[in-house]
Parts: structure tokens; C-alpha cells; sequence
């Protein structure tokens, strides 16, 4: 699940448990090639827990 929480990472939107953004997730994914198990291995988060950080960020923060 993503949350946002003023006393994490300024609010910015975080893999609930963690500090990791889903800017952190979709930096790795899109500017960096690396895949969901490589992403999740990286940053010791679940892999559906970094595939939800990219729906979140299409849902939430891409403007079409």
C-alpha cells in the first residue's frame, strides 16, 4: 500500500513499513531499466509492493 505521512519523507507518497518514495521505485524502473525483482531486491521491499508504486504513480502523479 502507498501512503502519504507528513512525518515521512516530507509526504511524499511512500511503500507503507518504509521510506521508500514511489519516486525511488519509478526512478529505477523508468530512468534506470531495472526490473520489479531487481527494484524490490534493491530496496528490500516486496515486489507487488513496487509494481503498486508504479500504478500509483500513473494513477496519482502522471497528468496525460
Amino acid at each position: 500500500m502507498i501512503i502519504r505521512d507528513e512525518d515521512i519523507r516530507s509526504g511524499k507518497p511512500v511503500v507503507e513499513g518504509s521510506r521508500i518514495t514511489v519516486g525511488d521505485v519509478t526512478e529505477r524502473f523508468y530512468r534506470l531499466g531495472r526490473s520489479l525483482e531487481d527494484i524490490s531486491s534493491d530496496l528490500g521491499i516486496e515486489e507487488e509492493e513496487a509494481e503498486e508504486a508504479i500504478r500509483f504513480y500513473h494513477r496519482e502523479v502522471v497528468v496525460y
